[in-house]
């Protein structure tokens, strides 16, 4: 699998009636360091982590359907830090070291970022200073289907901690829809709540293009209008994510929709798709991209869209096995 460093721009996933919206920064440089999880399953699965500078997204609504079945084989998957935590960091920019795909790839370490400082390690607290945010990915209540209702629970889980959760199945990144208002303002809900927040985990960025027919063939087709709203969603990354930095935020890690979810036209891939967020460069946050593909393994329930409860246990013990070995708070 590959691993990418640096900037890597947005990619966007469309197949047939289902998109899938990848949000990544490009770039590519590797780096990588072997690092080993275990699914629900006790598989063992192998998890990638890179520096870079933005973030990843797909679509997911909150339709239901009937679900298939699970299987529980081992697993890679990708972790890309974007970003940098102003010296802090033990990885530059936060260049960090990288874990290997599951391929058993040598380890080599990314220094090109530009932190030399040991990143101090936040420690685990009591789980009120994490939150999650987002669409159905994260959180849904579609167990019928046998998604084990999205990550969050997973996280929840494996972390064993009770992570606030504020994401909401079939909400956009740029505007309310009949679902409830955009992503972004569940960030001041959670604000409202408890303002105490350190590591914000998170999707995103879908539901923008898959509840959009037009919109969703124009970004198979790789067109102008679908470019218009990848550039529009990663301004309001920007925005977001800038505002979190700000508020003393110091990790965001961004999961990325799986590549079995949708295809991606080679136009929006790289630096052709979504602009990198600003706020990642400037060492005031860091920002980590997570590439599911490898651990979701191909278990997408009957729609097409949502992980299966298995994927979503495996994505959730590799995110929260990179905030234990990067010292985010957790």
């Amino acid at each position: 699998m590959a691993v990418y460093v640096a900037i890597k721009s947005l990619h966007l996933g469309c197949v047939a009636a289902v998109a899938g919206v990848a949000l990544g920064l490009g770039g590519c440089s590797s780096s990588s360091t072997p690092a080993s999880s275990s699914d629900g399953a006790g598989n063992s699965s192998g998890s990638t982590s890179t520096s870079s500078g933005g973030a990843s997204s797909s679509g997911a609504n909150g339709g239901a359907s009937s679900s298939g079945s699970e299987s529980s084989s081992g697993s890679s998957s990708g972790i890309v830090e974007t970003g940098g935590d102003g010296g802090t960091g033990d990885d530059g920019g936060h260049a960090g070291t990288s874990s290997g795909d599951g391929g058993g790839e040598d380890a080599t370490t990314a220094a090109d970022a530009g932190h030399d400082m040991p990143h101090v390690d936040l420690g685990k607290g009591d789980g009120s200073d994490v939150i999650l945010l987002g669409d159905s990915w994260m959180s849904n209540t579609l167990q019928i289907e046998g998604t084990g209702g999205g990550i969050s629970p997973a996280l929840q889980q494996v972390s064993m901690q009770p992570y606030r959760n504020y994401a909401v199945q079939g909400v956009m990144m740029l505007m309310a829809d009949t679902f409830g208002p955009a992503i972004p303002t569940q960030y001041p809900a959670a604000k409202a709540a408890n303002p105490n927040i350190k590591t914000v985990v998170m999707t995103g960025g879908g539901n923008d293009i898959i509840q959009n027919s037009t919109l969703q063939a124009d970004c198979k087709m790789g067109g102008a209008m679908c470019k218009m709203t990848l550039d529009q969603i990663g301004e309001a990354l920007n925005t977001l994510w800038t505002q979190m930095a700000a508020d003393g935020v110091q990790d965001i890690v961004f999961i990325n929709y799986s590549d079995d979810v949708g295809t991606v036209a080679p136009s929006l891939r790289g630096d052709g798709g979504v602009p990198t967020p600003m706020i990642c460069s400037t060492g005031k946050v860091r920002c980590w991209e997570y590439d599911s593909t490898a651990a979701v393994m191909k278990q997408i329930a009957a729609d097409g869209i949502h992980p299966l409860a298995a994927a979503n246990t495996r994505m959730a013990t590799e995110v929260y096995a990179l905030m234990t070995s990067e010292g985010m708070r957790r």
